[in-house]
């Protein structure tokens, strides 16, 4: 898997219990394609979870493959897919926003006040998981989900990220306006795909549509992959 994931977790006693997660997701290329996923489970959804997508297909990969792996309440493929359009906003250097709108829900993300970012490298079976990662994270000290004018109760802290520290934007750690991971596993060949989006200075190195529509051209066959054995 190609893309971002940009998440939120608040707390109200610095990390021991959650009132509220949320794993946002922008896939550049996975095996059932492309597109975006929010799972969400908070105290404004009355601590039930739920799934928006702009491509089903993406979701329950998602669901099936990594969410089961980070997150299993998030897993339940018995939870329906409601349908969204999403779009971003912002920077890193100021505020990013993320936003989800479906029938019934507008759901609006938000970072901001980052740290230095950095880049986190765990090879597949770290911590028992079959799938490894290579990612870019844009740590934030403060967040906030806000779902139809309500905004969720709790607040970030600071967790460690392998050997350095961030500040939850898993309250705030990975991602926000284009943080790159690309996951790759050791049950099957995968092809080795992107690179950060973002310099680690935080400016935007190349546009999302670029990017996809270079790994779209890679797929083609006028680019030959590097594959793990």
């Amino acid at each position: 898997m190609t893309g971002e994931n940009s998440f939120i977790r608040l707390s109200p006693d610095g990390g021991k219990t959650l009132v509220t997660r949320a794993s946002h997701w922008r896939v550049l290329w996975c095996p059932a394609g492309s597109g975006h996923t929010l799972f969400v489970q908070s105290d404004l959804t009355e601590g039930k979870p739920r799934v928006y997508a702009d491509n089903p297909a993406v979701a329950r990969w998602l669901q099936t493959s990594i969410e089961a792996l980070l997150f299993p309440t998030f897993a339940d493929t018995n939870l329906p897919v409601m349908s969204a359009t999403f779009g971003r906003s912002g920077d890193v250097h100021s505020s990013a926003v993320e936003t989800v709108d479906s029938a019934t829900d507008h759901i609006r993300l938000t970072w901001w006040d980052t740290i230095e970012p950095f880049v986190l490298t765990m090879a597949p079976g770290t911590n028992n998981r079959p799938i490894g990662v290579f990612s870019t994270f844009f740590p934030a000290r403060s967040a906030q989900l806000e779902l139809n004018g309500r905004f969720a109760s709790g607040k970030v802290w600071a967790e460690m990220r392998g050997d350095r520290q961030g500040l939850e934007r898993d309250a705030g750690l990975v991602g926000d306006l284009g943080q790159a991971a690309e996951l790759t596993g050791t049950s099957r060949p995968d092809v080795r795909l992107a690179g950060a989006i973002f310099d680690l200075d935080g400016t935007l190195a190349d546009t999302l549509p670029a990017c996809y529509a270079r790994l779209s051209r890679r797929l083609r066959g006028s680019w030959r992959p590097h594959v793990h054995q």
